[in-house]
């Protein structure tokens, strides 16, 4: 039976339940360590050892006695001298020779001061007391008469790690390495949902917005996920609010407008010229801010779409109405998208660039996994610092054209809108040669 949370488990206790496992990991080693490792043995070396080490000449050079202490040999021709802050005891001295089966006057052993302990009881192999030992906790140096020679062998303690420290060590290392490994895949996992969430929110755009995020994870996300679903419900509320008041208000002036042109047909010709135009202007006003609501709240229908041949409909429709339009692309372009809404864009585009640069030149190509469309014009370009701004909505970078010569301010508001839906973007900037260029570019699968 899978125990659940009714609101998920906290991170706070998802972390603290690794730290638990980790810390019960680590004593444990240590725990196993103490107990199973063989004891390790203190830093000291025997009279026995000395002996032994007196007694092999043939192994010289340095090597590691037991204890941790480093033995180096050599041969003079004379009984070495007793070094500085080292001393020699007669009954350490007799032991030794003892060990060697030599005379105690053929024998020279210096130690550091208070650094041995005598009357220690050796241990045989099978664990029983076998003789008198002296330990040597310190430097020494330890000189064996040979003939004409003597032989001596020094020993200085170091700090080298044995064996039993090796090997916790490795164990320690490998515990931590499985530790980063569990801390690694709790990261990973902690993070997909994050993951998951930021995607989730990221996709809330017209075609997804209707898609709620998955309430999953520690309770801190699905806490994070209800209110960021309460808030695309409210955004969408909102929306739908706008485009229907939008809509009716648009329905509503529809008909004071119909009236007044109804009653200019009795007006003097001079007048009823300028009446008319004023109402379609209007008019134009009205279906412009309603595509700008409703490319906000409209879903996508995506299908291949044929961009030459929608691009090629564009230019001969404008060409038929006396527009200078051109079209220069290398191959057949296609991409999944809206095909009305893209429509829609480059018509803005092109009509933008024929009222404000008188022509249009349109240059489709293909690039890295997307298509590029570029209008030119030869109008009198964007003035410098305004390539954004001219996106806002009801922006126009001219207040004191006339209505009649220029828009509302909507057109490419509309135009960035629809790019950036079919996960594209849109460019605005002046040509070296004069006049403005609009760079589209849009991914081939979004």
């Amino acid at each position: 039976m899978k125990l659940r949370w009714p609101g998920g488990i906290p991170i706070l206790w998802y972390t603290l339940g690794l730290l638990v496992i980790s810390l019960v990991i680590t004593l444990t080693v240590v725990i196993l360590a103490i107990v199973v490792l063989p004891h390790p043995r203190p830093s000291f070396v025997t009279i026995s050892e000395v002996a032994a080490a007196l007694s092999r000449p043939d192994t010289g050079g340095e090597q590691l006695l037991e204890g941790g202490f480093h033995k180096s040999f050599s041969t003079l021709s004379h009984a070495p001298a007793i070094p500085k802050e080292m001393v020699q005891d007669a009954n350490i001295t007799a032991l030794l020779a003892a060990r060697l089966e030599s005379r105690p006057e053929k024998i020279r052993l210096y130690f550091a001061r208070g650094s041995a302990i005598t009357n220690y009881a050796g241990r045989r192999n099978d664990g029983g007391t076998c003789c008198r030992e002296a330990l040597l906790f310190g430097n020494f140096t330890a000189g064996r008469e040979d003939g004409s020679r003597w032989l001596v062998v020094s020993g200085t303690r170091t700090s080298t790690v044995g064996n039993w420290q090796e090997r916790t060590v490795f164990l320690l290392i490998i515990v931590f390495l499985l530790l980063l490994l569990m801390a690694w895949g709790f990261a990973r996992w902690l993070s997909l949902p994050i993951r998951r969430l930021a995607q989730s929110a990221d996709r809330l755009d017209g075609e997804n917005a209707a898609l709620p995020i998955p309430v999953a994870g520690p309770s801190e996300l699905r806490t994070t996920a209800r209110a960021l679903n309460g808030m695309r419900g409210r955004i969408d509320s909102y929306l739908r609010e706008r485009t229907a008041m939008i809509g009716a208000i648009a329905h509503d002036l529809r008909t004071p407008l119909a009236r007044v042109a109804f009653r200019a047909e009795s007006a003097p010709p001079e007048v009823r010229d300028q009446i008319l135009a004023d109402i379609e202007e209007m008019r134009e006003m009205i279906a412009r801010t309603l595509d700008f609501a409703e490319g906000h709240t409209k879903r996508l229908s995506r299908h291949r779409v044929d961009i030459t041949a929608l691009l090629a409909d564009l230019t001969e429709s404008a060409r038929r109405m006396g527009q200078d339009v051109s079209l220069e692309t290398s191959s057949q372009l296609w991409l999944d998208g809206d095909a009305s809404s893209l429509r829609r864009l480059f018509q803005n585009l092109i009509e933008n660039a024929v009222r404000y640069g008188n022509r249009a030149q349109i240059i489709a190509e293909e690039g890295a996994g997307e298509i590029v469309i570029r209008v030119d014009d030869e109008g009198p370009g964007i003035p410098e610092g305004l390539s954004e701004a001219v996106f806002e909505p009801f922006f126009r970078v001219d207040n004191a054209r006339g209505r009649g010569e220029g828009g509302v301010g909507l057109g490419l508001s509309i135009v960035r809108s629809i790019a950036q839906d079919h996960g594209g973007e849109v460019t605005l900037g002046n040509r070296s040669g004069g006049g403005s260029v609009a760079e589209v570019r849009l991914p081939r699968r979004i």
